[in-house]
């Protein structure tokens, strides 16, 4: 198979982005006389705000607004603190019951260390003063936990009154601005937010300000940032650059696109706002934007990458399953690779994609492990395709595989889910949209099929498909699984915590139901196919197909996925149709998730940044394939094991570490299984 040819860019119409983290350096360069200063803890090129005051503080989504003004949360809630300097001042958080109860106690913690041992609450104000030395500069969590003394019961927790004051200047959280604190939130937390298209890293204004930002090009260069104005009257958005004041005027809650040309070097941009004292403004989704060094020829093969999530290994007919709940697989194992002995980098969504798109095991990029999101600064399979002049366009099924999460870095388009998911047919609708807008140029497609992934609610044909409605007969008599059967999540959340015995009944109408969605997957796949041979683009393409995890039906007594090792989760579907191929071809070699960015770039022509993984063959070797180790976990830091990936004899490393996230916190259920701690032999 012949690689594309690339050629010397003459001329560039489009811009490629360098990461921001990577290109465009955040530096704050001192505040003048009424100015307002501005605080970036960590990578100062993600996640920075700027603000008045000596602190700012957000209650997390756990606390929801009451009919009468209040606040509310149900077991526990969070306020995140941000500071720019060691606090001068007493610091005192407050809240006041609504209702009189001799069982409202509550603990407080501050940074995770006991901050109010229990007290009885008389309807009266409860308070604390945070303590000095927890005050350094940077951001804290302080815990708010419904104490109980029998049975835990979800009560609602209203309060009258609920805010801190500083110096005994007192700031009570305002109901009407739970949006507000909301979009602040989820910038302080996860560096993204965003009205409509949630927004990547940049600098947040709360109320009017200015900064200054420092960003280095390396040549000529674009800077460019989405700015958004979350207030409810006009806002002026203003850079000084190079002696030169460029402004633009955004309507309350609109968006605008910005773009400035930079010389070469490093230099000091001045960013300012007027508007709302209420306001909040973001500078997002920062870009320095170079030309590309070379571009594709204009036959350069499409790149067509899709997960399927939540898709176990052996619920596909290629790896043993019925072919006729899977025909679309069947035909295409006939004309593509399989891997028959492919494993994840991690059992669930967000590190598992992280690791697909950097090449790089989990304890390497961090997503799901040490950080909650993917980190900008990592090059990606979609950067490093955008930089050499590919069209790059992402469609997220599921949530924790969004822009929101990191997921999104280098694509010029990129579709977040609308809520939990994109249901099947509706992100194929959006694929052969832009299949039929972009066929004539070089491009790189990802999407996100999510549907396997519970609730599983298949439409009939599919559920008729697998004889679904023989298999209900079993949930009589047990109603947590009849409700789960009409899709409540609630009592999907009492089945993994093992509040429901499941019969050999229950678990074959498990499987049924599972598989009913993944045949209504592989139903949109087949379209999917369909429109890249009606447009001439299939015979050509790249097409990669594999699973991010899979999913426990039962086995071991478990339920769901997350942070077992199990096989179920572990060992997943991966097939490739290399450009041109057309003979099916079954392959033994170890492969993992970080093989496929060096994979797809190999294919066409384009050499890998350094990463944990090597290029996949298209067929077995004469000597059966490179042994390399496919490891779904990461060493810990003081594990004196071999790196992942290593080779000792003939044996090959399998690592494992348990850890929580906020993002997926694990059931007890779901703990790691020490029965699997061993080694893969190639």
């Amino acid at each position: 198979m012949a690689r594309p040819s690339t050629v010397p860019s003459a001329s560039r119409r489009r811009w490629s982005n360098v990461g921001p983290a990577l290109a465009l350096a955040l530096l704050i360069a001192g505040c003048g006389p009424g100015e307002v200063p501005s605080v970036g803890p960590g990578d100062l090129g993600f996640g920075r705000l700027v603000f008045a005051g000596p602190l700012v503080a957000v209650p997390d989504h756990n606390w929801t607004t009451t009919e009468d003004g209040g606040w509310t949360f149900r077991g526990s809630a969070t306020v995140r603190f941000r500071n720019v300097d060691d606090v001068a001042e007493p610091v005192e958080v407050f809240f006041t019951p609504q209702h009189l109860a001799a069982d409202f106690r509550f603990r407080l913690t501050w940074d995770g260390a006991l901050l109010l041992a229990p007290t009885a609450g008389k309807g009266s104000e409860i308070h604390a003063t945070l303590p000095a030395a927890g005050l350094a500069p940077g951001d804290h969590v302080l815990e708010i936990e419904r104490i109980y003394d029998g049975p835990r019961i979800n009560h609602d927790n209203d309060m009258k009154s609920f805010g801190y004051r500083v110096g005994g200047r007192e700031t009570s959280f305002a109901a009407e601005r739970q949006e507000s604190y909301r979009y602040l939130g989820d910038f302080l937390t996860v560096g993204v937010t965003g009205v409509g298209r949630q927004k990547y890293g940049g600098v947040l204004f709360s109320g009017p300000g200015a900064t200054d930002i420092e960003p280095d090009p390396g040549g000529h260069a674009h800077l460019g940032l989405d700015l958004e104005n979350f207030s409810t009257e006009p806002a002026t958005f203003a850079v000084t650059l190079g002696g030169q004041r460029h402004e633009r005027t955004v309507p309350p809650m609109e968006e605008r696109a910005f773009r400035l040309p930079m010389d070469a070097g490093r230099q000091t941009a001045r960013l300012e706002v007027e508007g709302a004292a209420d306001g909040l403004f973001l500078w997002g989704a920062p870009t320095i934007e170079v030309a590309p060094e070379t571009e594709v020829a204009a036959e350069a093969p499409p790149i067509v990458l899709i997960t399927l999530d939540t898709t176990r290994r052996d619920a596909l007919s290629p790896y043993g399953e019925d072919p006729r709940l899977t025909p679309v697989l069947d035909r295409f194992a006939q004309e593509a690779t399989v891997f028959e002995r492919a494993y994840s980098a991690a059992p669930w969504t967000l590190p598992s994609h992280a690791s697909i798109m950097t090449g790089l095991y989990p304890s390497h990029h961090g997503a799901g492990v040490s950080a909650q999101f993917l980190a900008s600064g990592f090059p990606t399979l979609a950067s490093v395709l955008r930089a050499h002049g590919y069209f790059t366009a992402g469609f997220s099924g599921g949530r924790l595989c969004s822009h929101r999460y990191g997921i999104g870095q280098g694509f010029d388009s990129f579709r977040n889910p609308e809520n939990f998911e994109t249901a099947g047919d509706e992100m194929t609708r959006d694929l052969e949209g832009f299949l039929e807008s972009h066929q004539r140029q070089p491009f790189f497609l990802f999407a996100n099929y999510f549907d396997p992934h519970a609730m599983y609610r298949a439409p009939k044909e599919y559920t008729e498909r697998v004889g679904l409605d023989g298999y209900r007969k079993a949930l009589e008599g047990h109603p947590i699984w009849q409700w789960f059967d009409r899709g409540d999540s609630a009592a999907w959340r009492r089945i993994i915590d093992l509040e429901a015995p499941a019969t050999p009944g229950i678990l074959a109408y498990m499987r049924a139901a599972y598989l009913s969605e993944v045949s209504f997957m592989d139903a949109q796949l087949g379209q999917v196919f369909d429109s890249l041979r009606q447009l001439g683009l299939y015979d050509r393409a790249m097409i990669v197909l594999v699973a991010d995890h899979g999913e426990l039906l039962g086995e071991h007594g478990r339920f769901s996925h997350a942070g077992r090792l199990d096989p179920e989760l572990t060992e997943i579907p991966l097939l490739i149709k290399w450009p041109g191929q057309t003979e099916g071809r079954r392959v033994r070699s170890l492969a993992s998730h970080v093989d496929l960015m060096s994979t797809v770039l190999a294919a066409v022509g384009i050499a890998p940044p350094a990463n944990d993984g090597h290029p996949l063959a298209w067929e077995e070797s004469a000597e059966g394939g490179p042994a390399e180790v496919a490891s779904p976990a990461a060493p810990s830091a003081d594990q004196p094991s071999p790196a992942p990936g290593s080779v000792g004899g003939d044996r090959r490393v399998l690592f494992m570490e348990e850890h929580e996230s906020r993002v997926h916190p694990l059931p007890d259920s779901l703990r790691i299984a020490p029965h699997v701690y061993g080694v893969q032999r190639p």
